[in-house]
């Protein structure tokens, strides 16, 4: 058992927010409730884009179509807007090189099979398989929202509605359950979704009359499946709520790239599809960095032969920007409590992560960690130098930083800590949150 001075002392750490004056707390408190309107409007790519493309107009960013040379903030997407990049131009070159932060927008979560209208003894559901990584116990017998985004004759398609996953009643399955394993007891192939209509005709009536779809566009649609909660508070320095994995630290190179007083030309990214390794059109392993590069240099009427597109890479200074897992009582089995991230250090900067034997993952040259820790601490940011995973063969995890080095851009990841983090809600410490923004502005402000 764990004295209690000792637990006191370890805890110590999460008096981080009671270190900053007044003001900055209040100003914290007023970027939490902005931050908290964008992630319960935007849960899934599509929609998270939109608000964050909403956001930078009203900051004075105009699309890259409209863009001159005498226009410093402007957006290029591609062709679906589920990849966005923001610009940031100043009087230096991108022969110079560039300041990046990448972030990516999907979070796990379910997506209905292709014709995913089931006839089931309860009615109508949808048949739905998870995406990315999820623990599936964690959905069944829970409230989620059907959120439709695509496509029909040209013209965009968008709806929502309730639905809900039913799981084995106890009374009935208790017995054949407990003689299971994990995979046997729950089922991914039982993350059906039930929508409350009892026949496909009447599913597909309401289908018709409130949103002009039938059955045949649901070959159209991209349809995600997400928890219905809403955020919340704990205390006064925790804050939850789904997709914080990764759209917390899309928010913060957002708000950190508006906001900065910048030199060099800036850029903020957004990827979808890093849950399931990045692939496709609109992952980090296209070529969206290329066109955001392509952008600026056709702003500037720059044409960059191979040799010096290299050059920039090489010049470039890129974060990439993504959560870590914040060391807890579920997960102290899996963890080194030394190595690992935890709440209440403000920034974390991973030195390498990946999986078993650090296989698959991203490494940071010393000398971009030594250059990180002194301009952290020049600027008076809090961080900690962590790595995932924190002790060996425990599992692991990557990054879209691995893309961006093959390119030979010096690419470094960095985030916050969150518990939870791939549940239907993830937990993020507040002043670790603040800390993040602060080193995001400081990053786009070095000389």
């Amino acid at each position: 058992m764990v004295s209690k001075s000792t637990d006191q002392k370890e805890r110590a750490s999460l008096t981080l927010f009671n270190k900053f004056p007044k003001a900055v707390q209040k100003e914290s408190a007023k970027i939490l409730k902005h931050y908290e309107e964008i992630i319960t409007n935007g849960k899934t790519p599509y929609d998270y884009v939109r608000q964050i493309k909403k956001w930078a107009e009203k900051e004075g960013f105009v699309p890259f179509a409209k863009a001159t040379k005498e226009t410093k903030s402007f957006y290029i997407l591609n062709h679906d807007e589920t990849n966005i990049a923001f610009i940031k131009r100043e009087k230096a070159s991108i022969r110079d090189g560039a300041l990046i932060i990448g972030a990516h927008t999907d979070s796990p979560c379910l997506t209905a099979k292709i014709n995913p209208i089931r006839e089931k003894p309860e009615g109508i559901v949808l048949d739905c398989y998870p995406y990315g990584g999820i623990y599936p116990h964690q959905w069944f017998d829970s409230t989620v929202t059907i959120i439709a985004n695509g496509m029909k004759s040209g013209k965009e398609v968008r709806f929502e509605m309730p639905g809900f996953l039913n799981d084995a009643t106890i009374h009935l399955s208790s017995v054949d359950r407990k003689k299971k394993d994990y995979d046997g007891a729950f089922e991914p192939e039982n993350l059906d979704v039930f929508t409350g209509y009892d026949t496909k005709k009447e599913f597909l009536d309401f289908l018709k009359k409130e949103h002009k779809i039938d059955e045949e566009d649901f070959a159209r649609l991209h349809i995600s499946v997400v928890p219905s909660n809403a955020p919340f508070t704990l205390g006064e320095n925790v804050f939850g709520a789904f997709g914080q994995d990764d759209k917390v630290c899309g928010f913060a190179q957002m708000r950190a790239l508006i906001y900065a007083k910048t030199t060099k030309p800036s850029v903020a990214l957004l990827f979808d599809r890093e849950e399931i390794g990045s692939t496709g059109y609109n992952g980090a392993q296209s070529n969206f960095v290329e066109r955001a590069i392509d952008a600026i240099c056709k702003v500037e009427g720059l044409n960059l032969t191979e040799m010096e597109r290299r050059d920039l890479y090489e010049k470039t200074q890129m974060i990439s920007a993504d959560v870590d897992v914040a060391y807890n009582s579920q997960d102290v089995p899996y963890s080194d409590k030394d190595a690992a991230s935890c709440f209440g250090v403000g920034l974390i900067m991973d030195r390498n992560n990946g999986g078993m034997n650090q296989y698959m993952g991203n490494n940071v040259s010393m000398q971009k960690t030594d250059e990180y820790m002194q301009l952290f601490k020049k600027a008076d940011v809090a961080f900690k130098v962590s790595a995932i995973p924190p002790k060996v063969n425990t599992g692991g995890g990557g990054t879209i930083s691995k893309f961006f080095n093959h390119k030979g851009i010096p690419t470094v990841d960095m985030g916050i800590a969150l518990m939870n983090m791939h549940g239907k809600n993830s937990i993020m410490y507040i002043p670790d949150f603040y800390q993040m923004i602060k080193g995001f502005k400081v990053f786009y402000e070095q000389k």
